[in-house]
């Protein structure tokens, strides 16, 4: 009877030591599952911070396209100035010669004798006013080429500034992302932690049972 209830503990031990020895494995084998899924994690983290520089850069380089925009803008509007005191003083410049046509006119009608001087110098002075007029179509038309230059650069401005929120938008997603590996990559940690805390466990469980049959 002793020696058959050596044999039953004996099979009882080996039993028991078999399932402690593929719990084992099946231990290890998540635990190389878990190195995998941890390598991937680091990897996806690394791709998101080189996103992340290759975002600042972009960022950097739209801002530097924002300054030049703005100085383009600045001096466009100096330019438009300009056009516009341009064209008042032709404004000026056109009444004055308009008073003095008329002057001229006046004084032809009461000096017959200086009719071919005042001739003279009412061609002149049409001359000057034909000048004027076509040096103030040149300015009206300046004018409309800067304000489309200008209308132009505020459509590009605005473009360039749903670009940089689009940026923002993109890089608050990112850190969300790597965010949530980093969140996933301790719960790995935890979890691998148990598991070598298991296996430990196992392992003491293995041995004890060893020294009983020994």
């Amino acid at each position: 009877d002793r020696l058959k209830k050596s044999q039953d503990d004996v099979e009882e031990l080996t039993d028991r030591c078999k399932k402690a020895e593929d719990k084992c494995k099946r231990a290890e084998d998540e635990n190389e599952e878990l190195k995998d899924r941890l390598t991937k994690m680091e990897d996806k983290c690394k791709r998101s911070e080189d996103e992340n520089e290759e975002l600042k850069d972009r960022l950097k380089k739209t801002e530097g396209e924002n300054e030049d925009l703005k100085e383009r803008l600045r001096k466009t509007g100096d330019k438009l100035k300009n056009a516009e005191e341009e064209n008042q003083n032709l404004r000026d410049e056109l009444k004055r010669a308009e008073n003095e046509v008329d002057h001229f006119k006046a004084k032809l009608k009461n000096s017959e004798d200086q009719n071919e001087d005042l001739k003279d110098h009412l061609k002149k002075t049409e001359d000057r006013l034909k000048n004027a007029e076509e040096e103030n179509q040149n300015l009206r038309d300046r004018l409309r080429r800067a304000e489309d230059e200008n209308e132009d650069l505020r459509a590009k401005l605005k473009t360039s500034e749903d670009e940089n929120e689009d940026l923002r938008d993109h890089l608050r997603k990112t850190e969300d992302k790597l965010k949530k590996a980093q969140e996933e990559n301790e719960d790995l940690r935890d979890k691998l932690r148990r598991a070598e805390d298991e296996n430990e466990d196992l392992e003491a469980k293995l041995k004890k049972a060893q020294d009983q049959i020994e």
